[in-house]
């Protein structure tokens, strides 16, 4: 995805690192933005972390009788248990996304040094090979730009439809930390098959922790669900 911009700013005589230097800036301004939502929505979990689970153990108790009398077999679990399980469940997650971003940063780092070095491999094929090879080897790898943007457009259209859809769900649930739920939803939704589970159970995780436990987290995981499946197996796959 990076080279075209890097073979751009080469057509342009611009040094390469300056372009990697404008893609830095902008995964730091990604950074930020996401740290203005959440200091925005007043998310800050360490300084919230015993009202969270105050929250959360009351509201659960009435649930986890109700289950025991219907025999789901709950008798292990307690309040305290499942606020504990909740909020450390979001801490993960946060830092799951943090981990993200800085291997991010050094995938950049290593693309920067390997992009450099793409014109020497070239040469060094032309050779060993000729030109011929050059060529064959040159059309290859511009197929698979193609495919890789366009694979990316898609899944940034579907990212962005997902992170809509969801939208208006918590708005109609009446949750808190939106902006930065959605937010999280558009960037992991880019992660294969893992991105969109990791993104809902954050999504219900705070929405516990604003809330309690309730009937209302049951159907907001089937809602939450049913998007995904809309998106990311229904339409991605035609459109793709």
């Amino acid at each position: 995805m990076v080279t075209p911009l890097a073979r751009y700013s080469k057509e342009k005589k611009l040094p390469v690192w300056l372009t990697f230097s404008g893609l830095f800036l902008m995964v730091i301004l990604l950074l930020i933005l996401v740290r203005s939502f959440s200091t925005m929505e007043n998310l800050d979990l360490k300084k919230e972390i015993p009202r969270y689970q105050e929250r959360i153990s009351q509201s659960s108790g009435g649930l986890l009788s109700l289950g025991s009398k219907l025999g789901f077999g709950l008798d292990k679990f307690s309040p305290e248990k499942i606020s504990q399980f909740a909020v450390k469940g979001a801490i993960k997650g946060l830092n799951a996304v943090r981990t993200i971003f800085s291997e991010i940063f050094l995938a950049m780092i290593l693309l920067m040094f390997i992009i450099q070095s793409s014109s020497g491999l070239f040469s060094l094929i032309e050779k060993r090979f000729g030109q011929e090879e050059v060529a064959r080897l040159q059309a290859t790898i511009q197929k698979i730009e193609e495919d890789i943007i366009g694979y990316f457009g898609t899944k940034t259209a579907m990212s962005l439809g997902t992170a809509v859809v969801t939208g208006i769900v918590l708005l109609l649930f009446k949750a808190k930390f939106i902006y930065f739920s959605l937010v999280m939803i558009f960037l992991l939704n880019f992660i294969p098959i893992i991105g969109s589970l990791v993104a809902v159970v954050i999504v219900l995780i705070l929405y516990v922790m604003a809330f309690g436990l309730s009937a209302n987290v049951a159907w907001l995981f089937i809602l939450l669900v049913a998007v995904q499946v809309l998106f990311g197996s229904i339409l991605e796959p035609k459109i793709a």
